[in-house]
């Protein structure tokens, strides 16, 4: 049975606290050239162009294609599904024009360093502009680096973040961002309080807008309390 996910519109922000990535660039390059290998120099800034506005089959900026998931004769979700599939308009979490619609693979497409076996698209007007990612956390982070990379080239910026287990141990992570031409993508390989969980965001400039006015919405409706 696959895991519930933390990832939607409200919390897919994974907000975290996080500083420019400044210092030790040596001990960063030696990290980076040891982690990503050839496929920075195989796939670099836009070298990916033709593929990026394709996420997992899903044209950004389109409406959704996908089959709608199988459900029982009680208009129940059916639980593990055999093809690629959304999930009905009905169930959807809505925000004015916006709706986030949750995506579910089959087992055996689903990459192993998701968090679970679905992912959020979000759609404005009915156009795909977000696309939210959990994965499995601190223990995949270098399987979710490899592919974003090899997808979108070098990141533009790298943050530093400090991170807590349970046992209450720190950690210091790296963040990645990539702007690139009408996108922006951005990794958290980890939660500030769990190093179990991470977050991969893709949006266009609309969904991008879209989620801070409603970060905001909820902040102004928070102080009005």
């Amino acid at each position: 049975m696959a895991r519930k996910t933390s990832c939607n519109f409200v919390n897919a922000t994974c907000t975290l606290k996080h500083q420019r990535f400044l210092n030790n660039g040596e001990f960063f390059m030696k990290y980076l050239r040891s982690l990503l290998g050839t496929l920075l120099s195989a796939c670099v800034g836009l070298a990916c162009a033709d593929s990026q506005g394709n996420v997992f089959g899903l044209e950004i900026g389109k409406p959704a294609t996908l089959p709608v998931c199988q459900y029982t004769a009680a208009g129940k979700y059916a639980g593990v599904q055999p093809s690629l599939c959304i999930e009905r308009e009905v169930d959807s979490e809505r925000f004015g024009n916006y709706s986030a619609r949750r995506i579910h693979f089959p087992v055996a497409e689903t990459p192993n360093w998701f968090y679970n076996d679905s992912i959020v698209s979000g759609y404005i007007d009915g156009k795909l502009e977000n696309v939210y990612v959990n994965t499995s956390g601190y223990s995949s982070k270098d399987q979710a680096l490899e592919a974003l990379v090899k997808k979108y080239g070098k990141p533009t910026d790298i943050f530093e973040q400090e991170a807590q287990n349970e046992a209450g141990a720190r950690y210091k992570v790296f963040n990645y961002k990539w702007v690139l031409p009408g996108l922006y993508v951005e990794f958290w390989p980890v939660q500030s309080t769990s190093l179990d969980v991470g977050i991969i965001r893709i949006e266009t400039p609309v969904g991008k807008e879209k989620r801070m006015g409603y970060l905001k919405s909820l902040v102004q409706k928070e102080r009005s309390l």
